[in-house]
């Protein structure tokens, strides 16, 4: 799934979470691509992470990490 961006720049569309949100460097960001599905017949989309398990992984220690 791509964007494009200024100047027509392509961007591959990703979703971040932070297991450190708090700290202000070294966050430790788990990403995942986005892929979409497309109805051919009135255009509905769903978009879906590739690696949703690696989120969720990445938030459950970004809630231990709360102070």
């Amino acid at each position: 799934m791509h964007d494009l961006g200024d100047y027509s720049a392509e961007h591959t569309l990703r979703v971040a979470v932070d297991k450190k949100p708090e700290a202000w460097l070294l966050k430790k960001r788990t990403h995942s691509y986005l892929r979409a599905e497309i109805c051919a017949d009135c255009g509905f989309v769903q978009v879906y992470a590739t690696d949703p398990a690696a989120l969720w992984d990445a938030y459950q220690t970004s809630l231990s990490n709360v102070e």
